[in-house]
């Protein structure tokens, strides 16, 4: 398993805090370009993305960005119902109120059972025995994983557990057996967090500098800045959580 840069800011060693001041400084850049763009859309439309703007608002809260968290407040404090609702497909009845928190942003707490930081055995926790094109990574037994992994969702899942382990080379180069793009590009967005993470800036850099920009949207900008500074994005990162 790959080494992670101890992102705790009381280390003494120059080149890791470097590494841990350079993707502050980045997850910054992204979250400033989320509410720049919320921002433009509320202006220019008259509404905006409010879950995104609370994943994101969240994201700079726990990451110490108040400049950013206040911001992403003021855009939800103004949320009529009209924009809460709309576009929403939900079971629940609508009403011309907006729900309790849908204006505010989690407290730390919360937010840090959502998008904790990385245990050293994140790996293991999150892949089951009976998932044996899975569990077969844990001892990089890529052959035999590839050979259960009977569809491109599979497959894919390999390449992502490639990439978390460590082997993102490998996790690229393997990007060659898949056919649909948008599971390629999950792919490379997952080698970018984790080449950051440990600090191949370098290496980082050559993948996050050919994403599609559409992968960086409101969504993939906030969750790009939580992987990189270290914290879980989404639940069962970094698998698909559709």
């Amino acid at each position: 398993m790959h080494s992670i840069v101890d992102f705790s800011f009381s280390s003494k060693d120059r080149h890791l805090q470097s590494v841990v001041d350079h993707n502050n400084r980045l997850s910054h850049e992204l979250l400033t370009s989320v509410v720049d763009s919320l921002e433009t859309t509320q202006r220019e439309s008259g509404g905006f993305n409010h879950l995104a703007a609370r994943y994101a608002g969240n994201t700079s809260l726990i990451l110490g960005f108040e400049d950013l968290a206040d911001r992403f407040l003021r855009l939800l404090s103004g949320l009529t119902a009209e924009q809460y609702w709309s576009g929403m497909m939900t079971n629940v009845p609508r009403t011309n109120k907006v729900p309790n928190g849908a204006r505010q942003l989690d407290d730390q707490t919360r937010i840090n059972e959502d998008h904790p930081v990385f245990p050293v055995c994140y790996v293991p926790s999150i892949i089951s025995e009976s998932e044996e094109h899975l569990y077969a990574c844990l001892t990089r037994d890529y052959d035999f994983a590839f050979l259960k992994a009977t569809d491109e969702l599979k497959m894919t899942e390999v390449m992502l557990t490639q990439a978390i382990l460590g082997d993102t080379e490998l996790a690229i180069e393997s990007t060659k057996r898949l056919s649909e793009q948008h599971r390629k590009e999950n792919v490379y967005l997952v080698v970018a967090i984790e080449r950051f993470r440990c600090g191949d800036l370098d290496g980082a850099y050559e993948v996050y500098d050919s994403l599609n920009d559409d992968l960086l949207d409101i969504w993939g900008a906030s969750q790009m800045a939580l992987g990189i500074a270290n914290r879980i994005p989404w639940m069962i990162y970094p698998y698909p959580d559709y």
